[in-house]
């Protein structure tokens, strides 16, 4: 007879790797509004790495936020959200990186699903916004950051942490906060 994990430990409170703590079977990425989509990859950051451990690091914090939003009445990550597993990252070029966020992005709003990308650096956000604009007109993008990320090349690439916002600028409109 096959038991799932939620049968065999339900007498025990578990910590599930899942944004918000969901339960497995609550977040089904067919039955859910929201998928999250956890990416691995900081190839392009010139600085300091470890930006490929963000996703994780959000998910796992993610079980401590208070989830019953006082305005609506309810409890939020009722909704439906799917964490999907792990994006491993193609080191071949950041291009074939921000083809397989595209991809999966466009997936999602395939099947009538929102988004949530957490990385990884900002050069996932080119694949994002890619496959967001053929979904919206008119699409903006509130970009947060301390810098301007306006090169339009950075040590040789034109895809790459330094060069996201000039990417976007090329097919939305981008608002800057923050910057100095």
């Amino acid at each position: 007879m096959h038991q799932d994990f939620e049968t065999i430990f339900s007498h025990f409170t578990l910590g599930w790797p899942t944004f918000l703590n969901t339960m497995p079977s609550d977040s089904r990425p067919s039955d859910s509004l929201i998928w999250v989509i956890p990416v691995k990859y900081d190839s392009t950051v010139s600085y300091y790495s470890g930006a490929r451990h963000g996703a994780k690091a959000i998910i796992d914090a993610s079980s401590e936020l208070e989830d019953f939003d006082v305005d609506l009445g309810k409890d939020s990550s009722l909704v439906g959200i799917s964490t999907l597993p792990y994006l491993e990252p193609d080191v071949s070029s950041p291009i074939k990186m921000i083809e397989v966020v595209e991809s999966v992005v466009e997936e999602a709003f395939k099947n009538d699903k929102t988004p949530f990308v957490l990385g990884g650096e900002h050069t996932l956000s080119i694949g994002s916004v890619s496959a967001a604009s053929k979904y919206y007109d008119n699409l903006s993008v509130l970009y947060l950051d301390a810098h301007g990320d306006l090169r339009d090349s950075y040590l040789g690439s034109k895809h790459c942490h330094a060069t996201v916002a000039r990417r976007l600028l090329e097919t939305v409109d981008v608002v800057h906060v923050g910057a100095r």
